[in-house]
């Protein structure tokens, strides 16, 4: 071999590994992401699918993201914060509701009649309370998406509500606690269950209603199942896409400070912008299909709200007895709801 081939050879072989060793640079963590919901339902779409693309757009290549849907790496949807936690994987999708007693002062988010007439407006105040209070619940992950959904009406299946006294008797499926202690006060019986088996137990009469957001109405197919809609802002749910604190600790800091940047109060606003479209154009679609909807005046709404405050009593005094000012809480988030609502007039 002459020199110069020999020369040639040698530079080649260099050229490939730096091209390997590059590639390899490039993407230097592949993060598990696992969810309950469907990969082609629009949480699972458009809301999962946001975070995802943000984190895979600012790292440039350097993570990639696995997305698991449907709980295909097992256990329940309860216990996919703790899969976090514990490394099992990097992001979860989960709601609060679904571990009672993990999130006490998220939860108050998750009040009925507080009076955000938005995803928006509630998405807004959600950040902000975390930032006061609610981030010390947050031990071992960190947020990358902390929204509400648009607002929460109740649907049921034969019988039409129209006033408190309607709901005797009938089991209402319910996400989370407070709103189940809600249901029981204006007369109905709270049947707690995870989203994906709500169609079943609706169509199979296990429950006669729900409290779900408009949103949530259409790619589950819930209007299949149900016929009657008293839409009055009952409640909204607090929604987490939150990643391992290790899983973030091992990233360079320049990596760090642009998921920052790219996710939390960024996405989780145009999270919330989408939600009150498609929760509005969900609503439409359900008055074409001959959905039957009732809305209520203040006046007739009043005994729901009344009603409703042994919610806020009961999460007010829980609150204390874990050392935390329940009051003070409560009143935090009536006045951050009065203070975005009237920004986004």
């Amino acid at each position: 071999m002459t020199s110069m081939g020999f020369i040639g050879r040698v530079a080649a072989l260099t050229g490939l590994a730096i091209a390997v060793a590059g590639a390899a640079a490039a993407q230097q963590v592949t993060w598990k992401y696992h969810h309950f919901s469907s990969p082609r339902g629009w949480d699972g779409k458009v809301m999962v699918g946001r975070v995802v693309d943000e984190i895979e757009r600012v790292s440039k290549g350097r993570i990639g993201i696995k997305v698991f849907p449907g709980m295909q790496l097992g256990g329940k949807p309860s216990g996919l914060i703790n899969q976090v936690v514990d490394g099992v994987v990097d992001i979860v999708y989960a709601l609060p509701g679904y571990t009672p007693g993990r999130f006490p002062q998220l939860a108050g988010l998750e009040l009925p009649f507080l009076g955000a007439p938005s995803s928006v407006v509630a998405t807004k105040v959600a950040w902000d309370y975390f930032d006061a209070y609610a981030h010390v619940e947050f031990k071992g992950f960190r947020p990358l998406d902390i929204h509400l959904t648009d607002v929460g009406q109740l649907h049921t299946t034969k019988k039409k509500i129209t006033k408190v006294g309607d709901l005797a008797g009938l089991k209402i499926r319910v996400a989370s606690r407070y709103i189940g202690v809600t249901v029981k006060a204006l007369g109905g019986v709270p049947v707690h269950m995870p989203l994906p088996a709500v169609y079943e137990a609706l169509a199979r009469g296990q429950v006669q209603g729900m409290m779900i957001p408009w949103l949530i109405m259409k790619p589950f197919k819930l209007h299949d199942v149900t016929k009657y809609h008293l839409d009055i802002p009952m409640f909204q749910s607090v929604i987490l896409q939150v990643m391992s604190e290790k899983s973030y600790q091992k990233l360079p800091a320049d990596l760090r400070a642009a998921i920052d940047h790219a996710t939390r109060r960024k996405t989780s606003d145009w999270i919330a912008i989408q939600q009150d479209k498609v929760g509005a154009e969900s609503l439409a679609y359900g008055l074409k299909r001959g959905a039957d909807v009732t809305n209520l005046s203040k006046a007739e709404m009043a005994p729901w709200v009344n009603r409703a405050k042994s919610a806020h009593d009961l999460w007010v005094k829980e609150l204390n007895q874990k050392g935390f000012n329940g009051a003070e809480r409560l009143a935090f988030l009536k006045k951050s709801i009065a203070k975005y609502e009237k920004m986004t007039k």
